[in-house]
């Protein structure tokens, strides 16, 4: 006579599956006992993307999903995670809160490449999710101000209001207290006036959170110093060491809007005949936070995610500024240690490839990628005390 395995052996055996899809979908068809275990794996973290052309493969089709669910309203109480890749598309909002009412399980939300959406309907999508621990809004998303619709004006109110409109919902629903994880990495829209901007702060409950991301710039369209911007980012590092329970920091530089004009557009004003460079005011900032008294501020902090989106070639010059954040995270404390024993990771991130390939194609995004690899063999130089001290450094473009 064969045995009979207990049911929490055999899905046991199965989380060591975890990441084999092929193999998870023919275990769900062995036994219906298995498809409950399979599917928790199978759809437990989605990417949706509206568009397929560079793309990652394992995201999908927000219609192939679309069709799965009016099948099987089941499978979306497995989903724990969600990623949208909407491509700057106005359809955003109502595919969003369709989406999370389908997803009543729903712990993460990640929103990428928004252009421009009515602030409103972003927060009934958040509003419909029962308990949410992760809020990520990424890649240059803005609330639109200067384009054909404003979708971010809500009864003639700035973008600044709307900023406001979202950070007041969150400071007061039910998501304030089970929050863990933040990210704000938001670009306004200039308001073309003055040709400045502002950004959002650090949130009264960030004491419980373990992640935080924010998007700075200081620069205008033609390349001078954005006062507006420089405030906001002092007053950023002012507030940041109220988080002081976080694992994880992501600050994205954003000058993009500078690189676009001076690169491809010729814009009046810009001098194109010297190579640009970002000033280390930031990195300066980061680092006298880092560093600024006998207790560190995030003495739990074990990843720094830097996230640029302008070429690598724009840090050269900063050889400095790069030897001071070192020194703040790598140096002693009062007693003798490491400031930040855990820290473990350094993640540099340039986000340039889409934006090159809009303009030039294939061959611009090739020529790009030839020229970040030559780059980046000597910015790695410049990262060598985090190396030398066993740090995992991790430079990429996307």
């Amino acid at each position: 006579m064969s045995s009979r395995l207990p049911i929490e052996l055999i899905e046991h055996s199965i989380h060591f599956l975890d990441g084999d899809f092929p193999t998870l979908a023919t275990c769900s068809l062995v036994s219906s006992g298995l498809l409950p275990i399979c599917r928790s794996l199978l759809w437990r973290d989605v990417k949706i993307s509206m568009a397929t052309n560079g793309k990652p493969k394992e995201a999908l089709l927000f219609s192939k999903v679309r069709e799965l669910l009016a099948l099987n309203p089941d499978i979306g109480h497995y989903v724990r995670s969600s990623s949208f890749d909407f491509e700057h598309s106005v359809a955003m909002p109502d595919i969003a809160v369709s989406f999370c009412k389908c997803f009543p399980s729903l712990r993460s939300l990640t929103l990428h490449n928004i252009k421009s959406f009515d602030i409103l309907r972003l927060l009934a999508a958040i509003d419909v999710i029962p308990s949410l621990e992760e809020f990520h809004l990424e890649d240059n998303i803005a609330f639109d101000n200067c384009s054909g619709t404003d979708f971010s004006v809500v009864d003639g109110q700035s973008p600044s209001t709307a900023y406001q409109q979202m950070l007041s919902f969150l400071e007061t629903s039910r998501h304030s207290s089970s929050l863990r994880s933040l990210d704000l990495r938001i670009g306004l829209e200039r308001d073309h006036d003055d040709n400045t901007t502002t950004g959002p702060g650090v949130p009264s409950y960030a004491p419980q959170l373990d992640h935080f991301g924010i998007l700075l710039n200081d620069l205008t369209d033609n390349g001078a110093i954005d006062s507006n911007g420089r405030s906001h980012m002092d007053q950023v590092f002012l507030q940041l060491p109220r988080a002081s329970a976080l694992r994880s920091l992501c600050i994205q530089y954003d000058c993009f809007a500078f690189f676009f004009l001076k690169e491809y557009l010729s814009a009046p004003g810009v001098n194109h005949g010297t190579t640009a460079a970002v000033s280390p005011y930031y990195l300066d900032k980061l680092s006298n936070l880092l560093s600024s008294s006998h207790t560190p501020p995030f003495p739990d902090l074990e990843r720094l995610s830097l996230v640029f989106s302008q070429p690598l070639s724009w840090l050269f010059g900063s050889e400095a500024a790069f030897e001071r954040l070192a020194q703040a995270i790598l140096g002693e404390s009062s007693s003798g240690g490491r400031r930040y024993p855990k820290f473990a990771r350094l993640e540099v991130c340039f986000v340039l490839s889409v934006n090159i390939g809009v303009l030039h194609g294939d061959k611009g995004v090739k020529k790009a990628w030839e020229q970040f690899e030559v780059d980046k063999r000597k910015f790695v130089q410049m990262l060598a005390d985090f190396t030398l001290a066993g740090v995992d450094v991790r430079v990429w473009m996307v």
